[in-house]
């Protein structure tokens, strides 16, 4: 899409909307931060009134990767590949700012026009991809299909080449080298995601593991355990120490303090989870919870 026309003046925000028979009674949902779904009613707020002034700025949400409707029977999911604004302005529909351009300042915080004119000065261009499900709401199927869509957009895989080099066919390079190889050791759960893997020195990794349902995703919200000590293809793990999510200090060191909340009930953190277990070190993991640890790991003789 793009470059926007801005001859006359008119500052333009371009939208792609998605429109269904379904009767969702102004309700639909969009991610928080890439995870679980947070319920929009239209032009309403779940704790105050809303004053409605602005019919559609009053009921556009910030979607970074998925929002979705559903009339009880059928679910329609959209997942983005980026960031944008979103909403659902009509019963059975949702719709996604997917461009730009104005002629005047917006009043929030840039303190200039949002006119970004490229390389070339006729203005930006932008591509992305949208991914659509339409899929049967009962047993947590279109959840399931959501969940998929988003991992895929996620977990993408970085794709590199290299030359094979003057006289080299691709079956003799096959037949000299390894071609295929899998860093993991054992398949994870369907509901489970690697999030971060990444070096801390020799003979250590921060490993962090995410449960990717929501509790409302049918069997898909179900506990999953993951075997650690089974992950790594070629090492030995030897050690697995939990952190905090930030992966800055031991889980067990982390500062407890309790917070009332609005209906006078009082919660503590950090919810200590129960210790990986048995010599595999099994870790279990509950819709949307996210785990971190520091694992030490020898190669394999």
């Amino acid at each position: 899409m793009g470059p926007i026309p801005w001859a006359d003046r008119l500052g333009k925000e371009i939208v792609v909307r998605y429109g269904t028979g379904l009767a969702t009674a102004g309700v639909w949902y969009s991610d928080a931060n890439g995870r679980d779904s947070m319920r929009r009613v239209r032009n309403a707020r779940p704790s105050w009134t809303l004053n409605v002034t602005e019919a559609v700025a009053d009921n556009y949400v910030p979607t970074t990767e998925f929002q979705w409707l559903t009339d009880g029977t059928t679910t329609l999911s959209v997942i983005t590949d980026r960031a944008q604004g979103g909403a659902s302005m009509n019963d059975g529909e949702l719709e996604f700012m997917i461009h730009r351009r104005l002629q005047v300042d917006d009043d929030r915080g840039v303190g200039e026009p949002l006119n970004e004119t490229g390389l070339d000065g006729a203005g930006l261009v932008v591509r992305g991809v949208h991914r659509l499900s339409l899929a049967l709401s009962a047993s947590g199927a279109a959840a399931a299909e959501r969940m998929a869509l988003v991992n895929s957009a996620i977990f993408r895989p970085v794709i590199r080449y290299t030359p094979l080099g003057a006289g080299v066919s691709p079956s003799s390079w096959i037949s000299s080298h390894t071609a295929a190889f899998s860093g993991i050791g054992a398949a994870l759960p369907s509901n489970v995601a690697v999030l971060t893997l990444q070096s801390r020195g020799a003979g250590r990794v921060l490993l962090r593991l995410g449960h990717m349902a929501e509790t409302a995703d049918g069997p898909q919200s179900g506990t999953a355990t993951v075997a650690v000590g089974n992950l790594f293809a070629g090492y030995t793990v030897t050690g697995l120490s939990e952190l905090t999510l930030p992966g800055v200090i031991s889980l067990s060191d982390a500062p407890v303090v309790t917070y009332s909340r609005a209906d006078g009930s009082q919660v503590t953190l950090p919810v200590v989870p129960p210790s990986p277990t048995g010599p595999a070190f099994n870790v279990d993991l509950t819709a949307m919870q996210i785990r971190t640890f520091d694992v030490a790991l020898v190669p394999l003789a």
